[in-house]
């Protein structure tokens, strides 16, 4: 079994990564908190008015309000497929990432050995700290 060995690129490709994940959820939970949940009392009052609720309304009114629901119900809609987009864009993001590491394992065994404790470059072997 193979021990990794950290350099900086490898080091600096997991900051970047960590910090573009939490770019991500971010993003996520502003759609998420910001977007959505401010459509939950609209959608609710809208319904409430049409069900007469609050009292009768006019035709003009009535048809004001259709027209709040249908806004609300689309950006819903569009909120739920951006927040779509961005988990399955993250879960590529994860498989890549997966498949990076999988060939960095691959690469990282030819060149690593327990048993002798080095890192093999060529003829030259590198002692590995333990």
């Amino acid at each position: 079994m193979s021990k990794m060995i950290y350099t900086p690129s490898n080091i600096d490709d997991g900051t970047k990564d960590s910090r573009q994940r939490i770019l991500s959820d971010k993003i996520r939970d502003t759609f998420a908190d910001k977007l959505r949940n401010p459509l939950v009392p609209i959608r609710t009052y809208a319904d409430m008015l049409t069900e007469g609720k609050f009292g009768n309304l006019n035709e003009t009114q009535n048809e004001k309000l259709e027209v709040i629901r249908q806004c609300a119900s689309l950006l819903g809609k569009n909120i739920s497929d951006i927040l779509a987009m961005l988990d399955a864009m993250n879960m590529l993001e994860s498989t890549e990432d997966q498949t990076v590491k999988d060939r960095r394992m691959r690469h990282r065994s030819k060149y690593c050995d327990d048993e002798v404790g080095g890192a093999r470059k060529g003829a030259r072997v590198v002692q590995q700290s333990e």
